[in-house]
């Protein structure tokens, strides 16, 4: 199974993709004018093997200076939005888990290796999946593309744990600057902004004290 495994996650590795993707910057994560971590996100065009979708990544390490944790995450989606797979790594000085997740059947079949520990299990890919993971803000921009006008229904999915949470993305009307804002609510409350481009620039949640905001602003 380790081999296979790690075949896998090299598949979707996104330098195999794209070396810079239509977004890509640096997000510091603010509480109040502290900062406390940081966050590299990318959005990128295709999928492994050469599929067309997108594939949405994000690296988070904290602390912001001399970091001790380091959280990849990969998410894949088809062109309509629908997750294919994705892929964690959780990076400590002690040790590493990885959690691979694919769909396929209706079912999503996640595999986790820690050390010399590995584990499966199989979920209903019921609904449009979101992936999440505790400490990283901007994987809630994943709601973005999928959010609509009138509030579309969402699911959750914290794959270390297996917790899953409802979500409802809606998009609000464009502000003065004529950048596009996503309301969060649910399981998370937060607020995903974009500028006028369509490029990322801040995601709040309110209840965790933290604001990601891209570097440059």
């Amino acid at each position: 199974m380790r081999r296979a495994l790690g075949l896998t996650f090299a598949l979707l590795s996104p330098t195999a993709l794209a070396a810079q993707g239509p977004d890509e910057a640096t997000f510091l994560l603010r509480h109040g004018r502290d900062e406390v971590g940081r966050e590299h996100y990318r959005v990128l065009e295709g999928r492994g093997r050469g599929q067309a979708g997108s594939t949405f990544a994000v690296t988070a390490e904290y602390p912001a200076r001399h970091p001790e944790l380091s959280v990849t995450v990969l998410v894949s989606r088809t062109p309509g939005g629908t997750l294919t797979a994705f892929q964690l790594e959780r990076a400590t000085r002690r040790d590493t888990t990885r959690i691979l997740g694919e769909v396929a059947g209706g079912r999503l079949t996640i595999r986790m290796a820690r050390g010399a520990t590995e584990a499966a299990r199989q979920l209903p890919a019921t609904g449009c999946l979101v992936i999440l993971a505790d400490s990283i803000h901007t994987l809630l921009a994943q709601v973005g593309p999928l959010a609509t006008e009138g509030g579309r229904e969402l699911t959750g999915l914290y794959p270390e744990s297996g917790r899953r949470i409802s979500l409802t993305a809606t998009l609000s009307q464009a502000d003065a600057s004529g950048g596009r804002v996503v309301e969060v609510t649910g399981g998370i409350v937060g607020r995903v902004t974009y500028d006028s481009s369509g490029r990322l620039v801040r995601v709040s949640v309110p209840a965790s004290g933290l604001t990601a905001v891209r570097a440059e602003f």
